[in-house]
């Protein structure tokens, strides 16, 4: 990712969409805003969309050139569920979702970088950039492999791809011993 954009020569406007806590969130955390700061360095505009709850109630703070916009508000859904800490920021997909298209409708997106794993949180931000036409990225960096469905929706929808697959393959089996 660094390299390719260590190639371009306009500065781009990068904007990261994370849960993670900033600045003490732990080995990602870090690794996030290494990549930022190495990215503001070469002369890119980083910016962060927050949607996880922060340490402070700051709605907007900065670090080493990289801008942080935190749409996390604390709220009933969040008390619920603060023991499944991927659910947590469910209620600021729609705030995230508002702060990126006021970022692309002033010009300031040139690439998405999605950070979450959860592929029902990233559906919005993605469909917007599709409907803008702007590149996005998906950090993998740790088990490059995942990317979670969870939810009841979502086991519901895996076991019905895993029984149609099943009855296809008995089906096809049935018929060639025919």
């Amino acid at each position: 990712m660094v390299f390719y954009l260590l190639i371009m020569k306009n500065p781009l406007n990068i904007v990261i969409l994370s849960s993670d806590k900033y600045p003490d969130g732990g080995a990602s955390a870090n690794r996030h805003l290494a990549y930022s700061k190495g990215l503001c360095e070469l002369g890119n505009m980083v910016t962060f969309i927050l949607l996880g709850p922060q340490k402070d109630g700051r709605a907007s703070f900065e670090i080493d050139g990289t801008q942080f916009i935190i749409t996390f508000k604390k709220n009933p859904f969040s008390d619920l569920f603060k023991n499944h800490g991927s659910l947590i920021s469910v209620p600021s997909i729609p705030g995230g979702r508002t702060q990126l298209k006021k970022l692309i409708n002033k010009s300031e997106v040139d690439l998405v970088i999605l950070l979450d794993t959860h592929l029902w949180m990233l559906l919005p931000f993605l469909k917007l950039c599709k409907r803008h036409g702007i590149k996005v990225l998906h950090e993998r960096t740790e088990y490059p492999d995942v990317a979670l469905k969870r939810g009841l929706v979502m086991v519901f929808l895996l076991s019905q791809k895993l029984l149609k697959s099943t009855l296809r393959g008995r089906l096809k089996l049935y018929l060639c011993r025919l």
